[in-house]
């Protein structure tokens, strides 16, 4: 039934077929718990016991309920015990043996949507365990199937992309019961990271129409109960006031699937842009003609690559001819040239700070570090002269272990004011190393383009005037 449930729900169409085999399935459902219920009726009245999971009698002691008069029609149906009469709706179950049986009504319950094959097997697994062992039972599987369900942080792209993320959503947010049994924890990260999907597709609504508005805000409302129900942790998103923390909601998104995977014990996979780049790299490495060039680098920059990436203008430094005339690489060529600007511009003496400028109590005698790009000791000395620093360090583009001791770094309080070079660096970086600095009170100053000490100045101004 599931399966079915899940065709028609992905069909662009009805499909009459599928609706009759889904009534046949449900009438074959109806008549075989009618059946069990019949049996557990009878059991139940000639003496039988029920057993746990364990093997042992549960202790069940045969009360009558009140009942409506007088129903008993042999002696088969001595001690059946009835329902109260106010569960009366009109749906019989017959419980007796002989030819003309007792009836019992009872009331009907309204129709549910059918579990998924993952809550059956969840289901079918935790049958019979103690209830702590349910609540933390195969935590790193439940984890994994939830993320096969929902799907990447991926923004759409095409029309298709966006109908099946926001299905994704839907059916998700619809099943949050199945939440309750994970740690908190991993209940706040599920929560997240839908908050964040959610606003990356109502970001892109444009691909869809005003009937998938209606769904995602009925997506947002279950995640709100949710949150509000079982107060798994704070998730930031769900308040329509709320911004994204990192640059964007895509970025936020990406972080929390990051999450899901370490929890999940996995290795998070690279992203659509890294790979992009390791393919442009490999078709780079070998002697390939301009229109290849030209080929190979639109192909990256449709799939997720960004103009201005430090690691795309290192690998097209020795082939910038061959992007002339091409207008899909506008953008690309502009970045290059700002590139070469801004080495150009370490000649140059660093403009003077004014002895009066209001904010040189925040930088003096502190230990700065920039964070991205290459490291530039002339830079760094300017930076330090210029704005009274004990110390500057440079950290060219950390990744991987040189980000961990970044890290490690500003958690340890070695670190008393970041610099983060945002042309050159990638958003992974931004998001652990915001995150460090926020977690230890360390600003966190982010530089859209340059490194000189104008653009650290004109950076300094902005973080703070954004504090007051």
């Amino acid at each position: 039934m599931a399966d079915v449930f899940a065709r028609l729900a992905t069909g662009g169409a009805p499909d009459r077929n599928l609706e009759r085999l889904l009534k046949e399935q449900q009438t074959e459902r109806d008549e075989a718990l009618k059946g069990v219920g019949e049996a557990l009726l009878v059991w139940l009245a000639t003496g039988g016991q029920l057993v746990d999971g364990d093997g042992e009698a549960a202790e069940l002691e045969s009360q009558p309920l009140p009942s409506r008069g007088p129903v008993s029609r042999g002696p088969s149906t001595r001690g059946l015990a009835l329902p109260p009469a106010d569960d009366d709706t009109g749906e019989t179950v017959f419980a007796g043996v002989q030819s003309d049986p007792p009836t019992i009504t009872r009331r009907r319950r309204r129709a549910s949507l059918p579990p998924d094959p993952d809550s059956l097997k969840t289901l079918a697994e935790n049958f019979g365990a103690s209830g702590e062992q349910t609540q933390f039972t195969d935590a790193i599987s439940s984890i994994k199937a939830f993320m096969d369900a929902v799907g990447t942080p991926e923004p759409p792209s095409t029309p298709l992309e966006f109908l099946d993320g926001i299905q994704r959503l839907a059916r998700v947010s619809d099943r949050t019961d199945r939440w309750k049994r994970l740690p908190r924890r991993v209940q706040q990260i599920f929560l997240a990271y839908c908050t964040c999907k959610a606003r990356v597709w109502q970001e892109n609504l444009d691909l869809g129409s005003s009937r998938h508005e209606v769904v995602l805000e009925q997506v947002f409302r279950a995640l709100t109960r949710y949150s509000a129900r079982e107060r798994p942790g704070f998730v930031h998103g769900l308040s329509r006031t709320h911004r994204a923390e990192r640059e964007t909601w895509a970025d936020d998104a990406e972080y929390w699937w990051t999450e899901l995977a370490l929890a999940a014990d996995m290795d998070p996979e690279p992203s659509n842009a890294e790979k992009q780049l390791e393919e442009l790299s490999r078709t780079l490495s070998r002697p390939v003609s301009d229109g290849v060039v030209q080929a190979a680098v639109v192909h990256a920059i449709e799939n997720g690559v960004q103009p201005g990436d430090l690691r795309l203008l290192k690998l097209l430094n020795t082939h910038t001819d061959a992007l002339e005339d091409e207008p899909r690489l506008r953008a690309v060529r502009r970045a290059l040239r700002d590139q070469d600007t801004d080495n150009e511009d370490l000649t140059e003496e660093a403009p003077l700070i004014d002895p009066d400028w209001p904010w040189m109590h925040v930088t003096e005698g502190k230990t700065a570090v920039i964070a991205g790009g290459d490291a530039r000791p002339e830079a760094t000395e300017r930076a330090r002269a210029a704005f009274h620093f004990e110390e500057v360090t440079w950290h060219a583009d950390p990744n991987d272990r040189r980000l961990d001791s970044l890290v490690q770094r500003i958690r340890s309080g070695k670190v008393g004011m970041l610099f983060f070079l945002a042309r050159f660096s990638s958003h992974g970086a931004q998001s652990a190393l915001r995150d460090a600095c926020k977690e230890s009170g360390v600003p966190f100053v982010r530089i859209e383009h340059g490194y000189g000490v104008q653009q650290m100045k004109l950076a300094i101004e902005s973080w703070m005037h954004g504090k007051q």
